[in-house]
C-alpha cells in the first residue's frame, strides 16, 4: 500500500514506514526526550543550589558531639535560617526551593520510565531482527503441523484455532518470509498452549 503526500503542490508516493523503521524512529524520540529531561535536570539542580545559597545560614554547627579538635569537616552541616528571622528574598527561595525539589522529583522519575521504555523498545528491535534472520523452512512448518494435529483432547477454540490455520496454510506458506515466521509461531504457541 503506498501513502500519498503534497509537497509543494506536487503530489508524490510515500512508503510505508517497516515495523523496524517505526521502533528506531520511537527510539530516537525517547532518546531525544532523555536529553532533554537531562538538562532541565541539570538547570534544577543548579536552581536549588542557588536558593540554598540565600536561606542557609552561614554558622556552621557540628552534626556529632565530641570533641571540638577532633571534628572533621564533613562533621558539619549548614543550619537553615529559621522562619520567623528569614528576609522576604529568603522566604521567597525557600518557597522556589520546595518547588524546584518536586519538580527535580518528578523529572528524574520522568528519565527513568523514558529509560526503561527505551530497554524495552531496543529489546524488540533485537527481536525483530532476530526473527528476520530466521529461516523458516517447509520441514519445520510441518514437523509443527504435524505435532499440533496428533494434540489429543483439544478443547473447541484450540480446534477452530487449527483449523484457521490449516485453512491459510498455503497463502501463508507462499507469503513472505514474515508470513512463514507467523505461521510457525502461530503452530507453536497453539502446541504450547494445549501443553
Amino acid at each position: 500500500m503506498e501513502l500519498f503526500t503534497v509537497k509543494n503542490n506536487y503530489m508524490t508516493t510515500q512508503q510505508p514506514l517497516s515495523d523496524a523503521d517505526v521502533i528506531k524512529t520511537n527510539i530516537q524520540n525517547i532518546k531525544d526526550e532523555i536529553t532533554h529531561y537531562l538538562l532541565h535536570q541539570a538547570v534544577l539542580e543548579r536552581l536549588i543550589a542557588d536558593c540554598e545559597k540565600i536561606f542557609v545560614s552561614k554558622i556552621a554547627i557540628p552534626k556529632i558531639t565530641g570533641s571540638l579538635s577532633s571534628l572533621r569537616k564533613e562533621d558539619l552541616s549548614l543550619d537553615l535560617i529559621p522562619i520567623q528571622n528569614a528576609t522576604k528574598e529568603q522566604l521567597e527561595a525557600r518557597y522556589k526551593w520546595y518547588h524546584y525539589t518536586l519538580e527535580l522529583a518528578d523529572n528524574k522519575i520522568a528519565i527513568e520510565v523514558k529509560t526503561n521504555l527505551l530497554v524495552e523498545y531496543q529489546e524488540h528491535l533485537r527481536s525483530y531482527y532476530n526473527k528476520q534472520s530466521t529461516k523458516i523452512t517447509d520441514e519445520m512448518i510441518y514437523d509443527k503441523l504435524t505435532t499440533a494435529q496428533s494434540l489429543k483432547n483439544l478443547n473447541p477454540d484450540e480446534q477452530k484455532t487449527l483449523s484457521g490455520i490449516i485453512a491459510e496454510l498455503p497463502k501463508r506458506l507462499n507469503g513472505g518470509q514474515d508470513s512463514r515466521i507467523e505461521l510457525y509461531e502461530s503452530l507453536r504457541n497453539l502446541i504450547l498452549q494445549h501443553g
